[in-house]
C-alpha cells in the first residue's frame, strides 16, 4: 500500500518483489491505510513509502491478541517480499523521488478491493445480517464501478470506494472472535 508515493519506480520495484512469492498481493494506494502505522510520518514528511498489511481483523492490537491465531506460513512469506524490497532498494544506485501529485484512489483500487470483497463473501455465514448485507450492498456497488469501466470512473465512485472499504474495515472486519481467520 502507499507505493504511488515513490512513483512508478517505486510501484514497480514492490510488484517485482512480490511477483515470485506465492503471496496474493494486491497494491492499493496510500489511502487505505487510512493513516494508522508508522508510514503515515515518513509520507507527511515526503519520503517515499511503502506500507504493507493483511487489513485490519478482530485481533488488531486487541487485548485478545494471540501467539496461535498467527498464520507463520503468510507471514514467512511476508518476510520474503519484504525483504527482497529493502534489498532492491538498498542495492540501486538511485534513490526514488517523492510523488505528491498521486490520486486519492484508483480504478486499479476498484478492481482490487472488489476483488477481495467477491472473496470475502465465502466467509458471510462469520457475520450477523446486517454486516452480511453490507458486504453484499459494497459488493454490488464496487461491481457497478467495474463494470463502468476505467474512463467513467470519477469523483463520486472514488467516494464509494473509499467510504464502502472504511465501513468494511471499521464495522465488519474488526468484529468477530480474534481467531485470526485461520482455516480449520
Amino acid at each position: 500500500m502507499g507505493a504511488e508515493t515513490g512513483g512508478p519506480g517505486l510501484r514497480a520495484a514492490v510488484a517485482a518483489a512480490a511477483s515470485p512469492v506465492p503471496l496474493d498481493t494486491k497494491l492499493l494506494s496510500l489511502v487505505f491505510g487510512q493513516g494508522r502505522s508508522d508510514h503515515a510520518r515518513f509520507v507527511a514528511a515526503q519520503v517515499p513509502s511503502v506500507f504493507f498489511t493483511d487489513a485490519t481483523g478482530p485481533c488488531y492490537h486487541d487485548v485478545d491478541d494471540e501467539f496461535g491465531v498467527v498464520d507463520f506460513r503468510k507471514l514467512e512469506r511476508q518476510v520474503v517480499v519484504g525483504t527482497a524490497l529493502v534489498r532492491d532498494l538498498a542495492n540501486r544506485p538511485d534513490r526514488f523521488a517523492f510523488a505528491a501529485s498521486n490520486p486519492l484512489a484508483t480504478f486499479a483500487d476498484a478492481v482490487a478491493v472488489l476483488n477481495l470483497v467477491e472473496r470475502a463473501v465465502a466467509d458471510l455465514a462469520r457475520f450477523p445480517a446486517a454486516q452480511r448485507q453490507q458486504i453484499l450492498t459494497f459488493r454490488d456497488a464496487l461491481a457497478a464501478i467495474v463494470a463502468d469501466g476505467e474512463a467513467a470512473f470519477g469523483p463520486d465512485d472514488v467516494s464509494t470506494l473509499l467510504s464502502g472499504a472504511a465501513g468494511i474495515v471499521n464495522g465488519v472486519l474488526t468484529w468477530g472472535p480474534c481467531d485470526g481467520f485461520l482455516a480449520p
